[in-house]
């Protein structure tokens, strides 16, 4: 009696032992996740300000760049004199009517009083190191040359009349329609100041997430050419969009490009003194560490989508044989735990084939659309579309809780897919490529 009691508790001495055991897995697992989101937060929060910062100095170099041209394109730049009366003359030269002599413009401008005194002084704060002012007049004209005639304000046609007179733009020009790329490119680095400034209001709030399009303006091979229509343009456009270009996972527009190699970036290290050059290679080798981590992690997951739409076929061939399987046994009288054995395997499999045909239109979808998926990853929000039941059958996930009733809007979520997870890598990779670079020399 005594050995079958001593026995008993030397039993519940084990299953408590195991119990907490488990509970203490549990709770080390939690931890390490906590850490881990921790530090993956951490991170992200470093890229986004160095991202900002990365784009804050392109865009300012992109501002002396641009206003350099406009002044050089317009022939303000000659307005600039370092004399006294150097404003004064720069002004009567602008408010001045024009003068046609042998089919040349001899005499000024015939801007309007305020806005030649803008002008002026946006000329003399250029060549003082400060373009905002003149690429906003510029972002002014673009503004005025883009509208319909009819639609302008008294303000808007002296504006665009007084760079009609100075020869920067011809009546033609704005009446059919031709864009121009300079005043294009011109109002983008202009949003771009505005978004850059609101994207680090933001980060200093505690918003980490980069949500604006900033960039360069970067014309069609038609646009660069010579007369455009924007009806044309965008029937041209709309055509694209409906035979996209579907035959590969990258399609037209690869989710990573590769980067300089080490080599090139440190091709002319031998100008820097000593300390900067070892100090400049010992950013860069971290950064290629980085790189190295993101690009196998990219490379494990294309792997593995490579592999989860290749099983499609036997998935859905064994499924079809699973639930054959099943109608035969129930004719049979299997009993019930056999039944519910075959079925489990049955939905296994039909899973799986279910999971390859939204890993393949996960790829469909951004070869039609690589820029709205690589924004929608950036973001952290879900992807959805539209699809049919004869082509993916809607899972749970799936499912839009309306009023508390779960209603099938047949639509499937692409965001627990292997290619929205490349997505996000392929914004870290492209985050770090720029960071190399920055250490070149070139």
């Amino acid at each position: 009696m005594a050995t079958e009691a001593y026995e008993v508790v030397g039993a519940l001495r084990e299953m408590l032992q195991s119990q907490e055991r488990r509970e203490s897995s549990r709770v080390q697992t939690a931890l390490a996740g906590m850490q881990f989101a921790q530090q993956k937060k951490m991170q992200d929060i470093q890229l986004a300000g160095q991202q900002l910062q990365f784009l804050q100095t392109v865009n300012t170099q992109m501002m002396t760049s641009e206003s350099t041209k406009f002044l050089t394109s317009t022939g303000f730049g000659a307005l600039y004199s370092e004399e006294e009366d150097g404003v004064t003359d720069a002004i009567e030269k602008l408010t001045d009517k024009p003068k046609i002599k042998d089919g040349q413009n001899v005499g000024g401008y015939g801007f309007s009083e305020h806005d030649a005194n803008r002008i002026a002084t946006a000329v003399w704060m250029a060549y003082k190191g400060s373009p905002s002012a003149i690429l906003s007049i510029a972002d002014e004209l673009n503004t005025a040359y883009r509208a319909d005639a009819k639609s302008l304000s008294a303000g808007q046609t002296q504006l665009l009349t007084g760079f009609v007179n100075s020869g920067y733009i011809s009546k033609e020009q704005y009446e059919s329609g031709e864009i121009n790329p300079e005043l294009e490119s011109i109002s983008k680095v202009v949003t771009n100041t505005r978004d850059i400034a609101a994207e680090m209001y933001e980060y200093g709030r505690g918003d980490y997430e980069i949500q604006r399009d900033i960039g360069i303006f970067e014309p069609t091979e038609e646009i660069a050419g010579a007369e455009v229509d924007y009806r044309k343009a965008a029937d041209a456009f709309a055509a694209q969009q409906e035979e996209p270009d579907v035959s590969t996972a990258a399609g037209k527009y690869p989710m990573v490009e590769e980067g300089a190699t080490t080599e090139d970036i440190t091709s002319g290290y031998g100008l820097l003194p000593p300390v900067a050059a070892a100090a400049a290679r010992q950013k860069l080798a971290s950064l290629d560490a980085v790189l190295g981590e993101l690009q196998s992690e990219y490379d494990a997951l294309s792997t593995e989508r490579t592999s989860i739409i290749g099983s499609y076929d036997e998935n859905f061939s064994d499924y079809k044989q699973a639930v054959k399987a099943y109608d035969i046994s129930v004719n049979a009288g299997l009993d019930r735990a056999d039944l519910d054995h075959l079925a489990a395997d049955a939905r296994e499999y039909r899973s799986a084939a279910m999971a390859a045909r939204r890993e393949q239109e996960a790829i469909n979808q951004y070869n039609r659309n690589p820029r709205r998926v690589m924004e929608l990853s950036r973001q952290g929000k879900d992807w959805r579309h539209s699809v049919s039941r004869t082509y993916i059958e809607p899972e749970d996930q799936d499912m839009a809780d309306i009023g508390g009733v779960p209603t099938d809007l047949g639509t499937i979520n692409l965001t627990n897919t292997t290619t929205y997870k490349m997505t996000e890598l392929a914004s870290k990779i492209f985050s770090v490529q720029q960071q190399r670079e920055r250490l070149s020399l070139q």
